[in-house]
C-alpha cells in the first residue's frame, strides 16, 4: 500500500510588510480529509501523467482511471493545465449507477477528494493544452 502526502498551507492577504488594509490574513493548512497531515493510503495509483490534448470539440477519456484501468475507483485527484480545460467526472452513485458533473474551465490546478462510497470512476477532458494529472484509489 501506498501513502499520499498534502503538505503545506495557502496564504492569502496583504503583503508581509508594510501599511496595508485590511490588516488579517488568511492561513489555511492543507490536508486531507482522510489521514490528515500523516497523509492517505491507497492501493493503486496511475502515477504522474503527462499529456498534451488537442480536442477542443469532444471529451476524450484519461488513461488510468476506468473500468478496466489502473484505478478502478478513485479517491485522489491531482490535475494541472495551462489552458482553460473542461473535465466530465463520472463518480460511482453509490448505488449500482453512476453520476457525471462537469468541472468547466480548470485552468491551473485542481485537486478534488472522493468519497469511498461515490468514488471516481472515468475522468474525461476537452480543450487544447498540456496537462499532468495523478489518480489513486483503494482499487
Amino acid at each position: 500500500m501506498g501513502q499520499v502526502v498534502l503538505s503545506g498551507q495557502m496564504i492569502a492577504g496583504p503583503p508581509a510588510a508594510g501599511d496595508s488594509f485590511p490588516g488579517s490574513q488568511l492561513n489555511v493548512p492543507l490536508q486531507f480529509i482522510s489521514g490528515g497531515q500523516a497523509g492517505k493510503g491507497y492501493g493503486v495509483a496511475t502515477g504522474v501523467l503527462t499529456r498534451l490534448v488537442q480536442s477542443p470539440l469532444a471529451f476524450v477519456p484519461l488513461q488510468g482511471v476506468g473500468p478496466t484501468d489502473t484505478v478502478t475507483k478513485g479517491d485522489t485527484l491531482y490535475f494541472k493545465c495551462d489552458s482553460p480545460m473542461d473535465l466530465r467526472v463520472t463518480q460511482d452513485d453509490g448505488v449500482g449507477g453512476t453520476t457525471i458533473h462537469l468541472e468547466p474551465g480548470v485552468h491551473g490546478v485542481l485537486l478534488k477528494e472522493f468519497s469511498t462510497i461515490k468514488p471516481l470512476v472515468l475522468l474525461e477532458v476537452q480543450g487544447t493544452g498540456k496537462m499532468e494529472y495523478y489518480i489513486s484509489g483503494p482499487r
